[in-house]
């Protein structure tokens, strides 16, 4: 029988330089990419009314929370409301999306396929488009993707590819923060 020392192991073949008409500064495109920029989300400008009602509901509650010796409700509403209108103030920054052979790639943060469960486009001409992604992973839950200007029918048949296409419904927090601007 052979000794391990008589193995050793092949010599790495040299890759073959090919001479390209792609110049130095010129972007690699592939044709298995599809990119676009983005907002994070859709942001609505508010204004001193949105925040008012914001205070009066979060003051009724801690109030309401003293009556009932809910001390640490009341606590969690101050908390709860601060973080919202935090929230509401902050304006979104732009984010780079690329669907790529290996998953969905936003930033500089990788979403393999084998990952993720299912996807959906929300679609409403003029209003909203939103590439909406169901995990497997538990805490990652719903992936929720703006597509800018982006159409929305390449973005279907790019993932189709990888991911099986499942119907979703908008999730009642969407609802919720659709509803009250953020």
């Amino acid at each position: 029988m052979p000794s391990l020392e008589t193995f050793r192991p092949l010599p790495k073949a040299e890759p073959k330089q090919k001479k390209s008409r792609q110049k130095e500064d010129e972007p690699l495109v592939a044709p298995d990419i599809l990119s676009w920029k983005t907002a994070e989300y859709d942001f609505r400008e508010k204004g001193a009314d949105w925040y008012w009602v914001i205070v009066i509901i979060a003051g009724a509650l801690i109030i309401a929370s003293f009556f009932l010796r809910n001390f640490l409700f009341g606590v969690l509403v101050f908390f709860g409301t601060f973080a919202l209108m935090m929230q509401g103030s902050r304006r979104p920054r732009t984010i780079t999306v690329r669907l790529a052979g290996d998953g969905i790639h936003v930033d500089d943060r990788l979403f393999p396929y084998d990952t993720l469960e299912s996807f959906w486009i929300f679609y409403e001409p003029g209003r909203h488009k939103e590439l909406s992604i169901l995990s497997r992973h538990t805490i990652l839950g719903n992936i929720k993707i703006p597509l800018g200007t982006t159409h929305p029918g390449e973005v279907r048949d790019f993932l189709k590819r990888f991911v099986q296409e499942k119907r979703q419904e908008e999730s009642f927090t969407s609802i919720v923060a659709d509803w009250i601007g953020l």
